[in-house]
C-alpha cells in the first residue's frame, strides 16, 4: 500500500488509535507521584548525581509489584527515588535489588521522604560488580497506587 492509497489514512488512524489505547492513562495520582520523585531527585543533582531521563511509571498493587532490569556499574553510587501520589499513612514502598545469580544484594540504605503532593522512599546502592540487576519494587498498603521511579548515579 502506498502513502497515496485511499486506505492509507485510515490505516494510520487505526494504528494511532491502538497505540493511544495501549498507553497508560495519565491520572492526578501519577502526576503527583512524578512531581514528588523528580523534586527529590533534583535535590541530589546538586550533589553531583546524574539523573536518568527515563522514568518508570506504573501501577503497583498490594499483590503485584514490578521487576525492572538495569545495567549497574561497579563503583558508582546509585539512587532510586520511588514515589506515590498520595500521603496516606498505609502506603509504603519497598525495593530489593537482585543480581544475575538471584541473590539479593541491595539496597545499602533507604530513607523516606515527603513532598508537597506525595511521599516516597529513596534507596541507595553501590554495586560490588558490574552487571544486570533486577530492581524489584513493591507496594505495601491496602489500595493500588500510581507510582514513579527516578534513577540517578555518580
Amino acid at each position: 500500500m502506498t502513502p497515496t492509497h485511499p486506505l492509507w489514512g485510515a490505516l494510520c488512524a487505526l494504528i494511532l488509535l491502538a497505540a493511544s489505547a495501549a498507553a497508560e492513562p495519565v491520572t492526578e495520582d501519577l502526576v503527583r507521584a512524578e512531581d514528588t520523585a523528580v523534586t527529590e531527585a533534583n535535590k541530589a543533582e546538586k550533589d553531583g548525581f546524574s539523573i536518568r531521563q527515563e522514568l518508570w511509571t506504573g501501577e503497583l498493587t498490594p499483590t503485584k509489584g514490578k521487576a525492572i532490569k538495569l545495567q549497574l556499574f561497579k563503583g558508582l553510587e546509585y539512587r532510586f527515588w520511588l514515589a506515590a501520589g498520595t500521603k496516606d499513612a498505609d502506603t509504603k514502598l519497598s525495593i530489593k535489588i537482585v543480581d544475575q545469580s538471584g541473590k539479593i544484594v541491595g539496597p545499602d540504605k533507604q530513607s523516606d521522604f515527603e513532598g508537597k503532593k506525595g511521599k516516597g522512599t529513596e534507596f541507595v546502592f553501590t554495586p560490588k560488580k558490574t552487571g544486570l540487576c533486577l530492581i524489584l519494587i513493591k507496594l505495601e498498603g491496602k489500595k493500588p497506587r500510581q507510582c514513579v521511579m527516578v534513577t540517578g548515579y555518580k
